[in-house]
């Protein structure tokens, strides 16, 4: 069983988070009536059958969205998946998220873990999940503490 992934930056996943067409991956927060679209783009050499989204609210069991295959391109297969505040039954709820994604493989699981909520390794069993915080679409920065 593989317990820490030592892949080169070219062979590790990319995940993109895209709102409202735009990526949004250097992002954690975003409002409740945004759907985020997450792509991964994982190497066909890592032998992922398929990939999934764990998500859970926190102090909440979690939830598993598959993500749907979408091509393989220049030797990479490419996953993606809606997470949708009113879809999945959290309207009106806004807090934090923690998820990771699972990589199938015929033998094993890796899991995400990561420690800044941006780069990540590759597993053997769940640790540090990625962190977004979800919040109500009419919150505005008080104007006090934007700063001048």
């Amino acid at each position: 069983m593989l317990i820490k992934s030592e892949m080169n930056a070219a062979e590790k996943p990319i995940i993109i988070k895209y709102v409202d067409g735009v990526d949004r991956s250097g992002k954690a927060a975003f409002p409740s009536d945004k759907d985020i679209i997450f792509t991964v783009k994982t190497p066909r050499r890592l032998g992922a059958a398929a990939v999934v989204l764990r998500v859970n609210k926190d102090g909440e069991d979690y939830r598993d969205i598959p993500l749907e295959y979408a091509e393989m391109r220049e030797g990479w297969d490419v996953y993606s998946a809606r997470f949708s505040p009113r879809e999945c039954g959290l309207e009106g709820e806004c807090g934090l998220f923690f998820y990771e994604f699972l990589f199938l493989r015929g033998w094993d699981t890796l899991f995400t873990s990561t420690e800044n909520n941006i780069d990540f390794e590759l597993v053997g069993e769940s640790e540090q999940k990625f962190r977004m915080l979800i919040y109500d679409k009419d919150f505005s920065t008080p104007e006090w503490f934007r700063g001048k």
